[in-house]
């Protein structure tokens, strides 16, 4: 007996954004009879990716895939749900514990699963540097994004690092300051602020000008030191944003990465926006 998928196809920006509107779509293909089948073979990812499979959703999730003999419909993007989701898309992002947040969640783990790679990773790296501890996450995004989103601020390390001092005043219980961010510099600043700082060896920009990352928002992904990187990039944003929503409290400004954290959360108590 046949089956019928809807075919999710489409191309936005970063990681999370493809994610979210894949998931968004996914949603509406769901709620027409049809099971979510996502091939993103026509993002940044897979242009600049190095492996034989482009679909690079299947790089760092499991999905049902159709059988010969199953029927598969195109369903056109939809970002119905990803507006209501706590990134830069609506006025009512600031309100990140949402009843459709956990609702999306709740239809990923239905019909999709990370990698198990992936999961091992964060599982490790969680039980070697955060279990039992009280967490401080900070997605302290700036730099290009600043320049091409100025609606939501022009902050600077210091803005995170004067907020982050103030949450540690209200919740002196904080153990460790867990930091993901695309900026070496700013780790370094970080690392003379505070001496409990943890953050993963991932790829960050080290080695291009600030200029240069702002008039050319594709730097990221045209890195190419190493092998596979695109896959990895996105190795890396899944477990940054797990133990992001790992931890008990959030410093963020409204950014996609940041809703990944919030959908993937289960112990944040209380999200602070910059």
């Amino acid at each position: 007996m046949s089956m019928k998928f809807g075919l999710v196809n489409i191309s936005t920006g970063g990681f999370f954004s493809n994610f979210f509107v894949s998931i968004s779509t996914s949603m509406y293909a769901s709620n027409n009879g049809l099971i979510p089948y996502i091939v993103l073979d026509n993002t940044v990812f897979a242009k600049y990716g190095d492996l034989d499979s482009k679909n690079t959703w299947e790089w760092w999730f499991e999905q049902e895939t159709p059988k010969e003999c199953d029927i598969v419909i195109n369903v056109e993007q939809n970002t119905d749900k990803f507006i209501n989701f706590p990134a830069p898309f609506s006025d009512i992002s600031i309100y990140w514990d949402r009843f459709e947040i956990k609702e999306s969640k709740k239809f990923f783990d239905k019909f999709f699963k990370i990698k198990n790679n992936i999961l091992e990773q964060y599982i490790e790296y969680y039980n070697l540097y955060m279990s039992k501890k009280v967490n401080l996450g900070i997605m302290a995004r700036g730099t290009e994004f600043n320049f091409i989103h100025p609606q939501y601020g022009n902050q600077n390390v210091y803005t995170y690092i004067n907020e982050a001092k103030n949450i540690i005043k209200k919740h002196p219980e904080i153990d460790n300051i867990f930091l993901v961010t695309e900026d070496g510099d700013w780790v370094k600043i970080f690392e003379k602020e505070f001496n409990n700082i943890l953050y993963m060896d991932v790829f960050r920009r080290t080695h291009q000008s600030i200029d240069y990352c702002q008039r050319n928002w594709l730097w990221v992904y045209e890195y190419n030191s190493r092998e596979n990187h695109t896959k990895i990039l996105g190795d890396e944003c899944i477990t940054q944003a797990l133990l992001l929503g790992r931890c008990d409290y959030l410093l963020c400004k409204q950014n996609s990465f940041s809703a990944g954290a919030i959908f993937f959360n289960e112990d944040i108590k209380k999200v602070y926006y910059i």
